[in-house]
């Protein structure tokens, strides 16, 4: 067994062995963009291109290149979203919702699909990194934003960094400190890096020795109630969450108008934001997300789905955005007895392709 399997939940690495493949695959920095998958990425379930991109396959199973699409195809219709569609946990690059979209576009004339799917992006980040890698897309029919999770958890979770003017950062203790390593392993000369490393062993000394590092912290450290900010109630983060979707949307618009093409949101599934009955799996693992304390119980629920889909549902409205709700697809009795998630908003191979068919007949053309 891995280091890695050894941390995860082991009735998820058994169901699902590939899932290993996912969490061995960290996130790096990049401008503006916050961070991006590591550039070729290799294993058995997920790939990622010199982008950081997953690799994809249009029509015939010929690979992508980002940095030839203009020469290699006509048009696209391009897919923005986070982990769900980059494909978590399916089983390989060739079970991602945008990959069913593409089997035999050539056949039906549409346009190849791609995928902007990048794991915690949030709405600014979704737009920021369209926008990062729109030159190298050729003309683009539409823009499908297949998204919604980040915002509910943005507002579930506490102490989340929400700038109320300039956008959300998810995970941000986990990415800063991402940064911080980043910049110091390329930035570094020979002494800033001996003395990072001598900072870091005092740091683990003291840390050892909690009497020590409290008289540290008494004689040295800055009172932290001089820069604490209070955590908002949940309806302020709510409000505050849906003002920043708001100016979110109004951009992508202009955007679409600019690119004269059409852009459709889609709230992503939700475990419990659909009436669909959880499978035996769904609900073990489901559970098991539920001990482990990622306060699905503050978003998860049907109540928050509705005022969260009602909510987002008017913003693009007034926008002038068509919006579809993903769960409600998932309502259908075909689906019923169908293990769809692999956790609260993962899916799973068929729930991937019952999507990319669920996206071709409503948005993209059949």
């Amino acid at each position: 067994m891995s280091s890695v399997e050894a941390t995860e939940p082991r009735p998820r690495v058994r169901m699902y062995p590939h899932h290993v493949d996912y969490s061995a695959m960290s996130m790096e920095f990049r401008p503006f963009a916050m961070f991006m998958h590591p550039p070729n990425y290799k294993s058995t379930a997920v790939n990622t291109d010199d982008l950081g991109l997953r690799v994809q396959y249009a029509s015939g199973d010929k690979r992508l290149d980002w940095r030839t699409l203009k020469s290699d195809i006509d048009s696209c219709d391009v897919l923005v979203g986070n982990s769900s569609l980059f494909g978590v946990d399916c089983s390989s690059d060739k079970t991602t919702i945008t990959h069913y979209l593409n089997e035999n576009t050539a056949a039906r004339d549409l346009p190849t699909v791609l995928n902007v799917g990048i794991r915690g992006a949030t709405s600014q980040q979704e737009l920021v990194i369209f926008q990062s890698l729109r030159r190298f897309m050729p003309k683009i029919r539409k823009i499908v934003i297949f998204s919604g999770v980040l915002g509910a958890t943005s507002i579930a979770l506490p102490n989340t960094y929400i700038h109320p003017d300039f956008g959300i950062m998810s995970e941000e203790a986990y990415n800063l400190d991402l940064l911080s390593k980043q910049y110091k392993a390329e930035r570094f000369d020979r002494l800033d890096r001996a003395l990072h490393k001598f900072h870091t062993w005092i740091d683990a000394k003291l840390r050892a020795h909690r009497r020590l590092e409290r008289m540290v912290e008494f004689y040295f450290g800055e009172p932290v109630s001089e820069v604490a900010r209070p955590e908002p109630d949940i309806e302020t983060k709510f409000d505050t969450v849906m003002d920043l979707f708001t100016g979110d949307v109004g951009n992508w618009m202009a955007l679409g108008r600019g690119l004269d093409a059409d852009v459709h949101f889609v709230l992503q599934p939700v475990i419990n934001w659909t009436t669909k009955p959880l499978t035996p799996a769904e609900r073990t693992l489901f559970d098991l997300d539920l001990k482990a304390g990622y306060y699905l119980d503050r978003y998860a629920t049907s109540e928050f789905h509705q005022k969260y889909r009602d909510r987002v549902k008017a913003i693009c409205g007034d926008a002038g955005m068509p919006f579809h709700d993903a769960n409600e697809w998932l309502n259908d009795s075909a689906v019923a007895n169908q293990t769809v998630f692999v956790d609260v908003c993962h899916l799973t191979d068929f729930g991937n392709k019952f999507l990319a068919d669920k996206l071709r007949t409503s948005i993209l053309g059949a």
